[in-house]
């Protein structure tokens, strides 16, 4: 029964981990692109404001819990939110806006340990897709969607972003490398390891540049992969060896 109770607490760190590595990965590698979408000087002097009140709030630490988390990513959302206000159709504040609720979420997911905390999560993630939807609305991006998808499968509708991810590499975002990337993570965390190395060798294959960080990324998933391969194998040989040792022993006896 303790095994059983450490197995569930690892897994469940796991997945705790998988979620914030994928956010940050998302909300990092697509960050290149976004100079394209903003082009009215009023636009990017939001994005600019956007990102020094982000560094200003990260300078005061890590967060130890999860009233720190919501105060610092808090402030943020009210920020674009006030400005929305004025200009609901401000492209550079519902981005932001989206990004905020996403980081929030995934900071917040190492503190949600009970039944509220997770609802929470949810609704910051159910409250970055409408962000990104309302973006969306008014300016197709690529980058965007991949964010939008996201947000959905950490909200916990992994089915429906998954057919998602994978409707939009079979089309509009078939050359688009972080697409593949994030694909690739979805198939890795659902345990679908051949689906998961063809995503990331497109991945590679597609940003071959790393324009976007989307072939670093899925070179280091593939080695983690391989590497994981490896070691099972070498498991269930040490384990075969073992078990022939056993059996040669008893019939000796």
């Amino acid at each position: 029964m303790a095994k059983k109770k450490q197995k569930t607490a690892r897994e469940r760190f796991t997945v705790i981990v998988v979620a914030i590595l994928a956010v940050l990965m998302v909300l990092s590698i697509l960050l290149p692109s976004l100079s394209s979408i903003f082009m009215a000087s009023a636009q990017k002097n939001t994005a600019s404001s956007a990102q020094a009140s982000a560094g200003a709030s990260g300078a005061s630490g890590a967060a130890k819990s999860l009233s720190d988390v919501d105060n610092k990513y808090g402030k943020l959302v009210e920020t674009y939110k006030a400005t929305l206000t004025s200009d609901a159709n401000n492209l550079a504040a519902l981005l932001n806006l989206g990004n905020s609720y996403m980081a929030w979420a995934g900071a917040a997911t190492s503190f949600a340990t009970d039944d509220a905390g997770k609802t929470k999560v949810t609704d910051l993630y159910k409250q970055a897709m409408d962000a990104y939807d309302k973006y969306l609305a008014l300016n197709d991006s690529a980058d965007v969607r991949v964010r939008r998808t996201m947000a959905q499968y950490y909200s916990g509708d992994t089915d429906g972003a998954l057919a998602a991810m994978e409707s939009y590499t079979a089309g509009a975002g078939k050359e688009y490398g972080p697409a593949w990337a994030y694909l690739g993570l979805m198939y890795q965390t659902a345990g679908t390891t051949d689906k998961a190395k063809a995503a990331y060798t497109s991945a590679i294959s597609i940003d071959a540049n790393n324009t976007y960080g989307a072939k670093a990324f899925a070179q280091n998933q593939l080695a983690s992969l391989e590497n994981a391969s490896a070691n099972k194998q070498t498991t269930n040989s040490n384990t075969t060896n073992q078990s022939l040792q056993s059996l040669l022993g008893s019939s000796s006896q």
